[in-house]
């Protein structure tokens, strides 16, 4: 038995299997977990299941996901090929087609795109290919023996693929052969003529005997024969079986052993006939009546293959095994598996005993994965989402007590604007950077970072003297809460896949802008009006301590960054925050002093080159964009992006006019202020129930227009009711509009983006809307300040300057709406081609075939 030292690889290094959820590819993830490796595997789609299965033998950490959509993704597979030291390339087209063109090609190009992208990796040593004894030979009618050895390769198959006279009952069985041998010679010559720098081999395996978990499975499955079915005996002539664990044994020495170079590993092990495994599947399962009667006897009239004995005698070296399991414990050990069955639609999960994890699911399996939502998702969920509603407080704590402190400092209400607006400018801003940063150092590292600056800021703030240093002690802890707002949500949508539980979680992601404004109003009414304002910020330093105290010790996070060792652009950070922060302060100050004032128009100007100097770099220059370019290629993004500002500033002007209506015109105490808006607290838990549970079944661009025309009703309600009016005619139905507008919205926006964009691009996705959520907020007010201000008659009709600052916040919504419903299409999920080792739902057992 070799000794892990004498490993080409070391142990503990990180490997990269693709098609890790498919019955073979998980058991190779298996046996090098249990060797002690770190192993990433790749799948199409999200998968948690898996490794849920991994970590709950191997511990945290051990097995990590790679989304890989189609194995000709060379970006996806230059993020998933990050860090890794060996590759054990399994998935493959398994859907036994019928037409060559459209299996053989895309067959070879996925093989030598894993080639190539390996070789781009200086941390790569060595490559493994998944191949087939159906690369190597084909049964030939005869008599006597023929070894099958390196150089057997199955060109009669290539023939009968293209043949068209090849029998329709026979014709997806030698497409397949025929991709397996032109892919995997393929692998050979590009090894051959370009000169990698690792080892490159394959294994070879012939039958893989099991009896899967799951009986309802398609009809080339030993299950079948349980069944009844005896399609897979018309099919396939038997000669040679090798049991699963043996199969990712094999895998491991190719992959492992430094004495294999450029080697075929045939898996060719034990010879069999039908009647033993029928007669065997008998003797293990005598309650099965329906097991079928007609067997073949022998294999006779077909040339008998020998295969070499190199791959018996290295697995004796290398893992001291005597020889090859017989069929009889294979099949025994599939049928003693310990399953757990879930619901229908979801994976079932079998460990054998020995050691082999079967995996298998229903036909449904590729429709997405649903599970019973457990307390552990919860409390993880809970954790995520609090941090987001801590930090969304203190916009509610400004908008319903900024001008209360204004005035106890000496301040102007102009002036006082300042405490309202600068927590949601840099919150604004910053956003844009958080995602990035994310990838770089991680989403939960970023998070709690940003949670220590948001807590220190807040109790600093206790102390300022003066209107402008506690604003910019507001703005500091708003950089705080942008680094939190994307890569909380990309926490989200990592940690849960499309599904139930994400829109849920999403959902209340939302819900937290009406939600803490509510709690911000609350609190700034109580620490405000009963104390002095100090205690209010020194509340929230406590209140975020415990949250992010809370948020360190429950979140796993990812296992390393998307984007371990990446470097940040500084400079397209420069031109993209510093363009937002002076666009955003052009237009919060106008209110302030006035178009009067040259220096608005100079920061302006210089705000917008900013903007398009940020672009240009973005897409010209930088190696490393803060915002890739892809992610405006998916269909719609770039419209959704532009509605769901506009209606984020409508929604920044109903809220702030609501409560500068109720404070300076109605002469609401902050406590009666924050009462009024518990409204929006309460009805914004319920919207954050219902988008998540419509946003199942209707198209997102229409929960986003319905979210916009909540938004513009609310608007309509406020600017034409009277100066007094009983709280409930009005204001109170307003404000449940008001809390639908930003959950349906903002559900919408990033169920789209996390649904449409990579999974190593969930940060910059999250760092996108939450530009828009936060930003809009902001800028909306400075929009509509400018209005009030240029129409109240120079202060002497203030209502009528907020009612003209209400229509423009109507304009914005109608924009969004139609934007929505006229020019937004996010098309279904309707990829062709292989599942990227997503076998699960396909033949159980494949001819000559893993």
């Amino acid at each position: 038995m070799a000794s892990k030292e004498s490993y080409a690889i070391k142990v503990g290094e990180r490997i990269l299997v693709t098609g890790a959820n498919s019955f073979v590819g998980s058991n190779v993830v298996d046996v090098l977990l249990s060797l002690g490796y770190i192993v990433r595997g790749t799948v199409r789609s999200e998968k948690p299941w898996l490794e849920e299965l991994f970590e709950s033998r191997y511990g945290a950490g051990k097995f990590e996901l790679a989304i890989v959509p189609k194995l000709d993704d060379n970006e996806a597979l230059a993020v998933a090929l990050i860090g890794v030291s060996g590759v054990v390339h399994v998935a493959s087209d398994m859907s036994f087609g019928t037409d060559p063109s459209k299996v053989i090609r895309p067959v070879v190009v996925a093989t030598e795109s894993i080639l190539k992208a390996s070789s781009e990796v200086s941390s790569v040593k060595r490559v493994v290919l998944t191949s087939s004894s159906a690369a190597a030979t084909i049964l030939e009618e005869g008599q006597g023996s023929r070894v099958v050895n390196q150089d057997t390769w199955n060109d009669a198959a290539i023939k009968a693929a293209w043949d068209e006279n090849t029998p329709a009952d026979n014709k997806g069985l030698m497409v397949y052969a025929a991709s397996k041998t032109e892919g995997e010679r393929a692998a050979f010559n590009w090894v051959k003529k370009n000169k990698p720098g690792f080892v490159f081999n394959s294994v070879v395996p012939d039958y893989t005997a099991r009896l899967p978990a799951s009986v309802a499975q398609n009809i080339l499955s030993n299950a079948s024969l349980l069944e009844g079915n005896e399609t897979i005996m018309n099919l396939i002539v038997a000669q040679y079986f090798i049991d699963a664990k043996d199969l990712a044994r094999l895998h491991a020495i190719a992959l492992l052993d430094p004495s294999v170079q450029q080697e075929r590993l045939l898996g060719l092990a034990v010879p069999y006939t039908w009647k033993e495994l029928v007669d065997t599947l008998r003797e293990l399962r005598p309650s099965s009546e329906k097991l079928v009667k007609n067997v073949p006897a022998a294999r006779e009239g077909y040339v008998n293959l020998l295969p070499i004995k190199r791959s018996e005698e290295l697995l004796r070296s290398f893992f001291g095994q005597s020889s090859w399991t017989n069929l009889r414990d294979s099949l025994n050990a599939g049928i003693t598996s310990s399953l757990v069955k879930m619901t229908e639609t979801e994976k079932i999960v079998g460990r054998d005993t020995t050691g082999t994890t079967a995996v298998s699911a229903t036909s449904e399996d590729h429709h997405g994965y649903t599970k019973e939502i457990t307390p552990r998702d919860i409390i993880i969920s809970a954790a995520i989402v609090l941090t987001q509603l801590v930090q969304m407080i203190p916009y509610g704590s400004g908008i319903n007590a900024g001008l209360e402190i204004g005035r106890r400092l000496g301040a102007t209400p102009a002036e006082s604007t300042w405490i309202v607006a600068s927590y949601p400018l840099t919150q604004g801003a910053f956003v844009l950077i958080g995602g990035r940063l994310g990838a770089v150092y991680g989403h939960k590292n970023t998070v709690v970072v940003a949670g220590v600056l948001w807590v220190i800021f807040h109790l600093v703030s206790g102390f300022m003297k003066s209107v402008i240093t506690l604003s910019l002690m507001r703005g500091l802890s708003g950089i705080g809460g942008a680094l939190i707002v994307p890569n909380a949500i990309a926490l989200l949508t990592i940690t849960f896949p499309p599904g139930k539980m994400r829109n849920i979680s999403v959902g209340f992601f939302g819900a937290t802008a009406p939600i803490g404004a509510t709690l911000g109003s609350l609190l700034s009414g109580l620490f405000v009006q009963l104390l002095p304002w100090k205690w209010l910020f020194f509340f929230l330093a406590i209140l975020g301590a415990a949250t992010f105290t809370l948020f360190a010790l429950v979140v796993a996070g990812e296992a390393e960054p998307f984007d371990k060792g990446g470097s940040i652009d500084y400079v397209g950070s420069y031109f993209g925050v510093g363009g937002l922060v002076l666009f955003n302060f052009v237009w919060n100050q106008a209110p302030v002093v006035g178009w009067k004032e040259p220096y608005e128009y100079a920061l302006l100007i210089i705000a917008t080159l900013h903007l398009v100097a940020f672009a240009i770099w973005e897409s010209k220059f930088t190696k490393n964009p803060i915002l890739p370019l892809d992610i405006w290629s998916v269909p719609s993004f770039g419209i959704m992006i532009l509605s769901s500002f506009s209606a984020f500033m409508s929604v920044g002007i109903v809220i702030w006019y609501i409560s500068i209506w109720n404070l300076e015109v109605r002469h609401y105490t902050l406590l009666s202020n924050a009462a009024a808006f518990a409204t929006l607290g309460v009805c914004g838990v319920a919207a954050a129930i219902i988008s998540a549970k419509v946003i199942r079944y209707a198209p997102a661009e229409h929960i986003m227009a319905v979210g916009a025309l909540a938004s513009g009703v609310a608007l309509i309600l406020i600017a034409t009711m009277p100066e007094q009016q009983v709280y409930w005619a009005q204001v109170f139905p307003a404000l449940i509009f008001a809390a639908f507008g930003p959950d349906f919205l903002f559900t919408a926006a990033q169920i789209i983006a996390s649904n449409t964009v990579k999974r190593h691009q969930q940060g910059v996705a999250g760092s996108l809307i939450g530009t828009l959520l936060s930003y809009g907020l902001s800028t909306g007010l400075g929009f509509a300040g400018t209005v009030e201000a240029y129409t109240n008659n120079q202060g002497n009709n203030v209502v009528q300057g907020y009612r003209n600052a209400l229509y423009l916040g109507v304009g914005l919504a109608g924009i969004s709406m139609v934007l929505a419903m006229l020019f937004i299409r996010i098309p279904k999920d309707q990829r062709d081609g292989w599942d990227e080792g997503e076998v699960d739902h396909v033949p159980s057992t494949t001819p000559n075939n893993v």
